[in-house]
C-alpha cells in the first residue's frame, strides 16, 4: 500500500538553504531577526580597515598630548548584530549580558538595544571567536591555541562566560603540562591582561625549561619578565650557563633600545 502524505506546503516560497542555516551573528541581521547590537571599540596602529569597521573621531583626545598625524593610532568600532536569547540563556550564556537584560534599573542599553564596549586590540580581534563559541552547540569542539588562550580567558572572565572560561582553563592546563616549552607564548598577554595565575605558572615553567626553549622564542619575552625569571629558584644557573649566555645575547639583541635607555 502506498501511503501518500503529501509534501510540506505552508504557502508561498521558503528556501531550504535558509531553513537549514543555523542561527549565527554572522547572518544578515534582517534575516536572522537580530534584536541587539554590540559595538566594540578599539585602536589600531594602521589605517587598514575591513569593510565593517568605522573610524571613530575622538574629539576629547584632540589637543591633549595624544599622538596625531599619520602615526597616530586610529580608534575604530565594529558592530555585531546578535540575539539576546543567545547571549543570556543556555550553558554558554554571558552572565554580563544576562544581568544587563534582566536588570530592572533603567540604563541606556535598554533604550538603544546597543552595548558599546572598549577593548584592547587583541581582545577586540578575538571577540568574534567568543561569539562563535556562544552560538555553537555545547558539545561542539572549540579550538584554542597557546597564542590566543590568555585573551580568550580574559574575554570569558570579562563577559562572564563560564563555559568558555572552563574550556580555556582546561586547555591551558593540558598544554602547559604536556608542552611546558610553550610557556613563553602566554607571557605577554598575561602581563597585558594582568592574569597573575597564568603569569606565575609561565614564569616558573620558563625557568624550569630554560635549556629547552629556543633563544628566538626566549628573545620575545618582555625584558623585565626575563630579568625577574633569572632570579627564579627554578633556574639552575650552574647547569645552564652556556644556554643562559645565548638567551641573554638574544634578549639583548631584541631589546637593544630598551637596554640602551635603562
Amino acid at each position: 500500500m502506498n501511503v501518500d502524505l503529501h509534501s510540506f506546503n505552508f504557502g508561498g516560497e521558503d528556501s531550504d538553504a535558509e531553513g537549514n542555516t543555523c542561527l549565527s551573528w554572522r547572518l544578515d541581521p534582517e534575516k536572522s531577526l537580530s534584536d541587539y547590537k554590540i559595538t566594540i571599540i578599539t585602536t589600531t596602529p594602521t589605517a587598514t580597515l575591513d569593510e565593517q569597521e568605522v573610524v571613530v573621531v575622538d574629539h576629547e583626545s584632540e589637543g591633549k598630548g595624544q599622538p596625531s598625524g599619520d602615526n597616530a593610532p586610529l580608534k575604530i568600532q565594529k558592530v555585531y548584530y546578535v540575539h539576546k536569547h543567545v547571549l543570556a540563556v543556555g550553558p554558554r550564556r554571558s552572565q554580563y549580558f544576562a544581568r544587563l537584560f534582566r536588570s530592572g534599573i533603567e540604563v541606556a542599553e535598554h533604550t538603544s538595544d546597543t552595548s558599546s564596549i572598549e577593548l584592547e586590540p587583541s581582545a577586540a580581534k578575538l571577540f568574534p571567536k567568543m561569539l562563535d563559541f556562544m552560538y555553537s552547540w555545547h558539545n561542539e569542539k572549540f579550538v584554542v591555541t597557546p597564542k590566543d588562550a590568555v585573551v580568550m580567558r580574559y574575554l570569558a572572565s570579562y563577559f562572564g562566560v563560564k563555559a568558555l572560561y572552563t574550556d580555556v582553563g582546561d586547555f591551558i592546563r593540558q598544554d602547559l603540562t604536556q608542552r611546558p616549552t610553550n610557556a613563553p607564548f602566554y607571557v605577554a598577554d598575561a602581563i597585558l591582561y594582568q592574569d597573575e595565575k597564568v603569569l606565575e605558572v609561565a614564569k616558573s615553567l620558563c625557568a624550569q625549561e630554560f635549556n629547552k626553549i629556543k633563544p628566538e622564542v626566549m628573545a620575545e619575552l618582555p625584558l623585565q619578565f626575563f630579568r625577574d625569571m633569572l632570579s627564579s629558584p627554578n633556574l639552575i644557573r650552574e647547569e645552564n650557563s652556556d644556554i643562559l649566555s645565548r638567551h641573554v645575547a638574544a634578549i639583548c639583541r631584541n631589546h637593544a633600545g630598551e637596554i640602551d635607555h635603562s
